[in-house]
C-alpha cells in the first residue's frame, strides 16, 4: 500500500514568508540563546522524534505502518491502561486552575457505572469477536461512466441470518434496547439434572445420613452469579471520541454534570449551534437558494470550496454541539458527494451539506436516506438525474444505494443482493431528477420526471419488496422505506457508526446489539449512539482510533485555544486549506462515492506524521500566518500558563490541555530537560519560547495522534 491518501509532500515555498523562524543574524554566538528560535526548531525536531520513538503506540516501522494491515503491526495498547486516569482541568476564566478537584474523573460520582447500560440490555460484557477487518485501497481518480468505490465493506449476514434477526426484532418492538441475556442462562439449567441424579444411588449404605442424597436436588447453589457491571467510559475517552478536541469548557461541564450527564447533553443537541451559525452569517452560499448559489459560483467558482471548507473548520473549532458536528462528518462520508470538479453543478455541494445532511444528522436514518435520494447533488453525482427508461437506465445510483448507503457489501465481495436487484433498484428510482433549465427560478431543484420512470412491476431481494400496486415516485419512496428498515441495513449502519466511535474492527457482539436497537427505534440515530456509548466495548476501546488529519488539526487548535478565522477568503483561511491539502484531508473532496477512509492504517505513515508534527509545532508558535495581517491564527500563551508555579505544575497543566492525562514522571523530566528546566524550576523562568517548545513536544506525543 502506498502512503496515499495521506498528505502530499509539504510545499516549502509556502514557508518563505514565515517570520517565526528567521535566518541566523551575522553577529552573535551561533546556535545559542533565545534569540535563535530557528535553532530551537532543530532541537524541537529531535525531541519530537525522541517522543515518537519512545512512546509510539502504533508500533512498527514506516513500511509496516503504511502498508501492512496486520494486527501485530498496528496493535495499540489501551490508553486507559497506559495512563493514570485524567484529572479534569477547570479554568476560572482568568487562567487559574481551580484547586481541590474531586479526584480522578472516571465514573460519574453521582451515578453508579451499572446505570450507564440502556434499559433492557444485558449487563454481561459481550464477547469481542470482530468480523474480518475491512481494507481500503486508494481509488483511481481517472474518469469513467460508472463511479465504483474501492473500500471494502463489513461482513454481511446470510439471508438465513437476516431472517433470524428480523424475527428477533419483532419481539423487541415494545422496548428500546435488545435483551441479550436469555440465551446465556439456558445451558446451566438443562445440565443440572444430569449432575445431581447419579449420586443419589451411588452409595446409600456407606453414608451415615440420607441428607447427602437430598442435597444435590434441593440446595445446589446456582451455577451462575450476577455478572459485574460493564466498565464506565473515562472522561478522556468520551471527550476524545465525541468531540473534535477537549477544551476547558468541556472539562468544567464534565466536573459539574458527570460523564454520563455530559454525554446525555451531547445526545440532546441535535441541531446546529445558533451562536456558531451566526459567525457564518456573511457567507454567500450557506443560506442561499440553489439558483442564488449557482450565480455565486458563476461569478467566483472558488468561493464554493472556500466557504464549504472554512465553515467546516469554524464549526468543528467553536461549536459546543460537538457530537452533532462529528455526525455531520460521518454522514458526509457515508453519503459522499463530490461535485467540485464539475463547474455547472459545484454549487450543489454546499446545498447538499446544508439541506440534506445537517438537518438529519441525528434524526432517523430513514429521513436521512430520503433527503440524500432527493438531493440534486446526489442525483447528479451518481447520474440518476439523467436515467431515462426510454433511452436506457443508468445503474450508478441504484448500485450505490444498495452497496454503500443501505445493505452493504463485505470484504470478500459478498452481499445479500444480486446484479438483477441493482438493475431493479435503478428502474424503481428512475425519474428522480433535477431541473436543468438554467433560466428557471428553481434551476437545479429536485424534480420528479414521470416520463423517465419505469412503470413495470419490479421485485427486489427475491420478492421481499415489490412495486406491484404502486407507480411513479411512490414506488421509490416505498423502496427507501423498505431498505432503511432492513435487518442487513441495520447491521451495516451499526457497523459504520461503531467503526467511527469504537474501533476499526467493530466487535460483532456490539454490531448485533446495536442493530437491534436501530430496528427497535425505527432507525432513530440517537438511541443507537446512546447504546454504543454505554457499552463495555466502547469503554474498553482506548487507543483503537487514529485521528484523521482534519480531526488532528482542529484538536490542536482547541487544545491551544488558537483563534480560527471566520472569513473564508483570508490569509489565515487560505493557510489552513493549504495545510489540509498537504495532509490529504480537505473535507467533502473525496473523489469516489465511499467517502474518506476511516481506518487508521490509511493515515499512518512517516510522511503523514511529519506533516502533522510540522503543523502542530508551527501552530504553537503562531507560525502559520503573519501576525501583522488581518485575522491571524494566534495562541494565547498566558492561558496555557495559567497559575502554574513550577515546571511540574506547568507540565501537568499542558498535558491536561492536550487531553493526555498524567504522563510518566520520567517522560516529564526528559521533556523538561530539553528546555533546560526541571520539575522544580519556577514557571516564571520558563520563557515563552520554551513554553512553545514544550507544548509542541506534547502535541507530537503519539497519544495526541489518537482519539
Amino acid at each position: 500500500m502506498t502512503d496515499q491518501p495521506g498528505p502530499a509532500p509539504h510545499d516549502a515555498s509556502f514557508d518563505a514568508s514565515d517570520t517565526s523562524f528567521p535566518p541566523e543574524p551575522a553577529t552573535g554566538p551561533p546556535l545559542a540563546g533565545p534569540e535563535r528560535p530557528w535553532a530551537r526548531r532543530l532541537v524541537l525536531g529531535a525531541a519530537v522524534a525522541a517522543v515518537a520513538t519512545a512512546c509510539n503506540p502504533l508500533g512498527g516501522d514506516d513500511d509496516s505502518a503504511a502498508g501492512d494491515e496486520s494486527d501485530d503491526d498496528l496493535a495499540a495498547p489501551s490508553v486507559d491502561d497506559e495512563m493514570p486516569e485524567q484529572l479534569p482541568l477547570v479554568d476560572d476564566g482568568e487562567g487559574n486552575t481551580e484547586p481541590d478537584l474531586p479526584g480522578p474523573l472516571i465514573v460519574d460520582p453521582d451515578q453508579p457505572a451499572a446505570t450507564l447500560a440502556p434499559p433492557g440490555s444485558s449487563t454481561t460484557a459481550p464477547a469481542t469477536t470482530a468480523p474480518g477487518a475491512p481494507t481500503t485501497t486508494v481509488p483511481s481518480t481517472t474518469g469513467g461512466t460508472t463511479r465504483r468505490p474501492t473500500t471494502t465493506r463489513p461482513p454481511v449476514t446470510s439471508p438465513s441470518t437476516s431472517t433470524t434477526l428480523a424475527a428477533t426484532t419483532t419481539t423487541l418492538a415494545a422496548t428500546t434496547a435488545p435483551t441479550t441475556a436469555a440465551p446465556t442462562t439456558a445451558p446451566p439449567t438443562t445440565a443440572a439434572p444430569t449432575t445431581t441424579a447419579a449420586p443419589t444411588t451411588a452409595a446409600p449404605t456407606t453414608t451415615a445420613a440420607p441428607t447427602t442424597t437430598a442435597a444435590p436436588t434441593t440446595t445446589t447453589p446456582p451455577t451462575t452469579v450476577p455478572p459485574p457491571p460493564p466498565p464506565a467510559a473515562s472522561a478522556r475517552l468520551v471527550t476524545s471520541r465525541l468531540t473534535f478536541g477537549v477544551t476547558p469548557e468541556i472539562d468544567a461541564d464534565i466536573v459539574a454534570n458527570g460523564i454520563s450527564g455530559w454525554v446525555a447533553s451531547q445526545l440532546a443537541l441535535t441541531d446546529p449551534h445558533p451562536g456558531t451559525e451566526a459567525l457564518l452569517s456573511s457567507y454567500q452560499t450557506l443560506g442561499a437558494t440553489r439558483q442564488q448559489a449557482y450565480q455565486v459560483a458563476q461569478n467566483d467558482g472558488s468561493s464554493i470550496e472556500e466557504e464549504l471548507t472554512q465553515s467546516a473548520i469554524v464549526r468543528a473549532r467553536y461549536s459546543p454541539h460537538q457530537l452533532f458536528e462529528m455526525m455531520t462528518h460521518l454522514w458526509m462520508d457515508h453519503f459522499n458527494v463530490n461535485l467540485l470538479d464539475e463547474s455547472r453543478w459545484r454549487h450543489l455541494n454546499v446545498d447538499y451539506c446544508e439541506r440534506a445532511i445537517r438537518p438529519n444528522a441525528m434524526g432517523r436514518f430513514h429521513d436521512l436516506l430520503v433527503a440524500t435520494a432527493e438531493s440534486p447533488a446526489m442525483m447528479v453525482y451518481l447520474d440518476n438525474a439523467f436515467s431515462d427508461d426510454r433511452r436506457g437506465i443508468n445503474e450508478n445510483y441504484g448500485r450505490e444505494l444498495l452497496e454503500l448507503h443501505t445493505l452493504g457489501i463485505d470484504e470478500n465481495g459478498q452481499q445479500i443482493y444480486n446484479e438483477q436487484d441493482v438493475v431493479n433498484a435503478s428502474l424503481v428510482m428512475s425519474g428522480w431528477s433535477v431541473e436543468t433549465d438554467r433560466n428557471a427560478g428553481n434551476y437545479s431543484d429536485f424534480r420528479y420526471r414521470p416520463e423517465y420512470h419505469h412503470d413495470g412491476v419490479v421485485t427486489i431481494l427475491g420478492g421481499a419488496w415489490s412495486s406491484a400496486g404502486t407507480s411513479g415516485k411512490s414506488s421509490g419512496d416505498s423502496l427507501l422505506a423498505f431498505l432503511a428498515r432492513h435487518p442487513q441495513t441495520a447491521r451495516y449502519i451499526a457497523w459504520k457508526i461503531i467503526r467511527r466511535f469504537v474501533s476499526d474492527t467493530p466487535p460483532e457482539s456490539l454490531v448485533a446489539s446495536t442493530a437491534a436497537v436501530y430496528l427497535a427505534n425505527d432507525t432513530a440515530i440517537v438511541p443507537v449512539l446512546d447504546h454504543i456509548f454505554a457499552s463495555a466495548e466502547f469503554a474498553s476501546s482506548g487507543g483503537e482510533k487514529v485521528r484523521r488529519p482534519f480531526e488532528l488539526m482542529v484538536a490542536a487548535m482547541r487544545a491551544l485555544g488558537s483563534t480560527v478565522p471566520v472569513g473564508s477568503d483570508t490569509q489565515a483561511s487560505r493557510a489552513l486549506r493549504r495545510r489540509l491539502q498537504d495532509m490529504g484531508h480537505v473535507p467533502w473532496t473525496w473523489p469516489d462515492p465511499d467517502g474518506f477512509p476511516d481506518e487508521g492504517v490509511v493515515w499512518v505513515s512517516s510522511n503523514g506524521m511529519l506533516v502533522n508534527w510540522e503543523f502542530v509545532a508551527r501552530l504553537a508558535r503562531d507560525g502559520h500566518t503573519n501576525p501583522s495581517q488581518a485575522d491571524p491564527i494566534l495562541t494565547d500563551l498566558a492561558a496555557l500558563r495559567g497559575n502554574a508555579a513550577d515546571g511540574a505544575e506547568l507540565f501537568a497543566r499542558l498535558t491536561l490541555r492536550c487531553n493526555l492525562g498524567t504522563l510518566p514522571d520520567a517522560l516529564r523530566d526528559q521533556l523538561l530537560g530539553l528546555i533546560d528546566a526541571t520539575p522544580s524550576t519556577p514557571a516564571g523562568d520558563i520563557d515563552d519560547d520554551d513554553l512553545v517548545n514544550l507544548v509542541s513536544y506534547l502535541l507530537a506525543h503519539p497519544l495526541f495522534q489518537l482519539r
